[in-house]
């Protein structure tokens, strides 16, 4: 028997992003439905962040942008990247970007598992 290896590429996925800086900091935690909280460390100013409803967080940072942070919007929900992680995992979308083929990527991204497969 010989197998026929194929060669794929993943699907691109396109999301809806806004880097958290002083100047937007309201308007962001309006945009994304989150609450603008104070995080104190002993001997340095309380650092204010917005608390997300990310969806499917690991860790409890995923759930806080601070300013240079980025909050980022999909199909699925909300996610926050440092601005190191969100430079290592996305790129500017062509601006010729259809709307349409976004909403259907993102559906399938979200739907279930093909039943044929």
């Amino acid at each position: 028997m010989t197998l026929e290896i194929e060669r794929y590429q993943h699907t691109p996925l396109y999301v809806e992003a806004v880097r958290v800086t002083v100047e937007n900091f309201d308007d962001v935690a309006e945009w994304c439905e989150g609450v603008i909280c104070s995080e104190e460390t002993e001997g340095k100013e309380p650092v204010d962040f917005i608390k997300v409803a990310t969806i499917r967080p690991i860790r409890t940072r995923q759930t806080q942008a601070f300013v240079g942070d980025w909050v980022l919007k999909t199909g699925m929900g909300l996610k926050v990247y440092t601005n190191k992680a969100f430079h290592k995992s996305f790129v500017v979308a062509p601006p010729e970007s259809d709307p349409k083929a976004v909403a259907l990527l993102e559906a399938v991204f979200a739907g279930p598992p093909n039943p044929a497969v």
